[in-house]
């Protein structure tokens, strides 16, 4: 009787030991799998016709180029060698665009900003206009590779812009400072394998020229297109397609750490002319461009004050203009510096 006992309890037992390793060789195999599609997939190219796009030796188109660059386009603030020279610089936005920057990002690596001065090693000297303009256009070289910051942090610009820009670079005197290239961890490959970030996908707003007097239109071109208000002040899902979840200018979908320090917070305020919730309901034009030339009250800050600055007074003006002729949104985004973690977005 007690060896029929030990039969019939080991053969469950086998069984199960079976079982067991077949869902283990299957999660491995899983595993194996979900491991060589990120790698194969990891690194994707992308397609887009040839903008056509070329540099000008226009004085005209080489100045508002500069201006963009310096100015509503915030390029340094990024491009600078570091976020201290962005801060203390004088005059703030015209810092060299030598690049250098890093960023930390756990989910997906570091990353470097790039040189943009004209070496021809280190810097955008051997780069085509085209590249430069497919960069500046979808976030993807003219290698077909997604530049993440790229497609992320700069503004939606129509071509008129682009090539004023890239006119401008074409000017800029050489420097070797030598850049690191952007190192993705397996959690950034993973991300582009499964799509989470791509090509630039906001809406590209028809050119309003710059012009002497202030007006709407001008405003909401800049504050939705080249200067990318719009996208730190509203409701935007970075992670999901820069996907638009809120009203435009009702304050940050998420707070950003300080960058100087990170335990502190910023989020970009409701800038709608709501009554109990606008940050700037109740200032007056010339407040708005009193606030914006007196720079950096906090270093923590991640608005680029000094570019913005830069803008002439008549763009400045529109903006301004812009946004108190937006619908007034009750959203109470909290305050835009505060302690890491003392606050969630209110819906």
């Amino acid at each position: 009787m007690s060896g029929h006992a030990s039969v019939s309890t080991s053969r469950p037992r086998r069984r199960w030991l079976r079982i067991l390793a077949y869902l283990g060789s299957s999660l491995l195999l899983c595993a194996a799998g979900f491991v060589a599609f990120v790698q194969v997939a990891g690194d994707p190219t992308f397609e887009f016709p040839p903008t056509g796009i070329r540099a000008s030796t226009d004085p005209a188109v080489i100045a508002r180029g500069e201006n963009l660059f310096h100015g509503a386009m915030h390029c340094t603030a990024c491009h600078a060698a570091s976020w201290e020279r962005v801060v203390r610089d004088k005059p703030m936005g015209m810092v060299e665009p030598i690049g250098g920057q890093e960023w930390i990002v756990p989910p997906l690596g570091t990353m470097w900003s790039s040189n943009l001065s004209s070496d021809q090693v280190h810097g955008i000297g051997a780069r085509s206009d085209e590249h430069l303009a497919m960069i500046l256009k979808h976030g993807v070289g003219e290698d077909g590779k997604l530049r993440i910051f790229m497609s992320m942090a700069v503004g939606m610009a129509p071509d008129e812009d682009i090539q004023a820009v890239i006119s401008y670079l074409r000017t800029l005197p050489a420097s070797d400072h030598e850049v690191p290239d952007d190192e993705l961890n397996f959690g950034g490959r993973a991300m582009l394998a499964f799509g989470i970030f791509g090509p630039k996908s906001l809406p590209t707003p028809a050119f309003v020229p710059p012009a002497d007097e202030p007006s709407i239109e001008r405003g909401e071109y800049l504050a939705n297109g080249p200067a990318m208000c719009s996208t730190c002040h509203s409701p935007y899902d970075f992670l999901g397609g820069m996907k638009q979840s809120g009203p435009l200018f009702s304050g940050c979908f998420a707070a950003e750490p300080g960058k100087e320090n990170d335990n502190f917070e910023y989020c970009a305020p409701n800038l709608t002319p709501d009554p109990k919730y606008g940050r700037i309901v109740n200032w007056t034009e010339e407040d708005f461009l009193r606030r914006l030339a007196a720079g950096f009250v906090d270093s923590n800050s991640v608005m680029p004050w000094g570019n913005y600055d830069m803008m002439s007074d008549a763009d400045k003006r529109s903006v301004f203009r812009y946004l108190n002729s937006l619908p007034p949104t009750a959203r109470d985004s909290g305050p835009p510096m505060r302690a890491a973690g003392s606050w969630e977005p209110q819906d």
